[in-house]
Protein backbone atom coordinates (compact mmCIF):
# COMPACT_ATOMS: atom_id res chain seq x y z
CA UNK A 1 0.00 0.00 0.00
CA UNK A 2 2.83 2.19 1.28
CA UNK A 3 4.67 1.56 -2.56
CA UNK A 4 0.97 2.57 -4.26
CA UNK A 5 0.76 5.83 -2.42
CA UNK A 6 4.34 7.17 -2.26
CA UNK A 7 5.73 5.68 -5.32
CA UNK A 8 5.91 8.86 -7.47
CA UNK A 9 7.23 10.79 -4.87
CA UNK A 10 10.15 8.42 -3.32
CA UNK A 11 10.81 6.12 -6.54
CA UNK A 12 14.53 5.47 -4.75
CA UNK A 13 12.79 4.16 -1.43
CA UNK A 14 10.57 1.89 -3.20
CA UNK A 15 13.00 -0.18 -5.78
CA UNK A 16 13.77 -1.67 -2.54
CA UNK A 17 10.67 -2.85 -1.58
CA UNK A 18 9.33 -4.00 -4.96
CA UNK A 19 11.04 -5.27 -7.95
CA UNK A 20 9.73 -5.74 -11.40
CA UNK A 21 10.81 -9.47 -13.04
CA UNK A 22 9.56 -9.03 -16.68
CA UNK A 23 5.33 -8.79 -16.04
CA UNK A 24 5.70 -10.02 -12.21
CA UNK A 25 6.38 -7.83 -9.72
CA UNK A 26 8.05 -9.02 -6.59
CA UNK A 27 7.46 -7.30 -3.23
CA UNK A 28 9.61 -7.65 -0.42
CA UNK A 29 7.85 -7.96 3.24
CA UNK A 30 9.47 -5.16 4.79
CA UNK A 31 9.85 -4.91 8.60
CA UNK A 32 8.38 -2.10 10.57
CA UNK A 33 11.68 -0.29 10.84
CA UNK A 34 11.91 -0.32 7.33
CA UNK A 35 8.79 1.38 6.94
CA UNK A 36 9.16 3.73 9.73
CA UNK A 37 12.41 5.11 7.71
CA UNK A 38 10.66 5.25 3.97
CA UNK A 39 7.92 7.34 5.94
CA UNK A 40 9.85 9.17 7.83
CA UNK A 41 11.93 9.75 4.28
CA UNK A 42 8.83 10.47 2.74
CA UNK A 43 7.40 12.91 5.38
CA UNK A 44 11.00 14.66 5.14
CA UNK A 45 10.59 14.95 1.31
CA UNK A 46 6.51 16.59 1.46
CA UNK A 47 7.52 19.09 4.27
CA UNK A 48 10.28 20.04 1.72
CA UNK A 49 7.95 20.62 -1.11
CA UNK A 50 5.43 21.89 1.29
CA UNK A 51 7.69 24.37 2.64
CA UNK A 52 8.78 25.52 -0.47
CA UNK A 53 5.75 26.24 -2.07
CA UNK A 54 4.90 28.57 0.72
CA UNK A 55 8.16 30.50 0.70
CA UNK A 56 7.84 30.56 -2.77
CA UNK A 57 3.67 32.39 -2.37
CA UNK A 58 5.18 34.64 0.47
CA UNK A 59 8.20 36.24 -1.09
CA UNK A 60 6.45 38.61 -3.83
CA UNK A 61 4.26 39.67 -0.82
CA UNK A 62 7.00 40.07 1.91
CA UNK A 63 9.10 42.34 -1.40
CA UNK A 64 6.28 44.20 -1.82
CA UNK A 65 5.82 45.46 1.39
CA UNK A 66 9.42 45.85 2.18
CA UNK A 67 9.32 48.31 -1.32
CA UNK A 68 6.10 49.79 0.14
CA UNK A 69 8.24 50.74 3.36
CA UNK A 70 10.85 52.12 1.98
CA UNK A 71 8.84 53.93 -0.87
CA UNK A 72 6.51 55.65 2.31
CA UNK A 73 10.53 56.64 4.03
CA UNK A 74 11.81 58.36 0.67
CA UNK A 75 8.87 59.96 0.40
CA UNK A 76 8.34 61.22 3.60
CA UNK A 77 12.02 62.48 3.75
CA UNK A 78 11.58 64.06 0.68
CA UNK A 79 8.43 65.60 2.16
CA UNK A 80 10.39 67.13 5.09
CA UNK A 81 12.86 68.80 2.91
CA UNK A 82 10.24 70.37 0.80
CA UNK A 83 8.60 71.89 3.50
CA UNK A 84 11.94 73.42 4.98
CA UNK A 85 12.84 73.93 1.74
CA UNK A 86 9.89 76.04 0.81
CA UNK A 87 8.80 77.18 4.35
CA UNK A 88 12.22 79.76 4.18
CA UNK A 89 12.13 82.72 2.21
CA UNK A 90 13.08 82.26 -1.39
CA UNK A 91 15.16 84.80 -2.78
CA UNK A 92 15.92 84.93 -6.75
CA UNK A 93 18.98 86.13 -7.86
CA UNK A 94 20.55 86.67 -11.50
CA UNK A 95 22.97 84.62 -12.67
CA UNK A 96 25.35 87.58 -12.66
CA UNK A 97 25.28 87.83 -8.38
CA UNK A 98 26.46 84.05 -8.62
Amino acid sequence: MIYCLFRHAAAQLMRDLVVRVGERVLVKRASLRVIQKIVEKIGYKILQRTVGKGISRWLPIAGAVGVAGYAYYDTNQVGKTSIEFFGSEITETDESDA
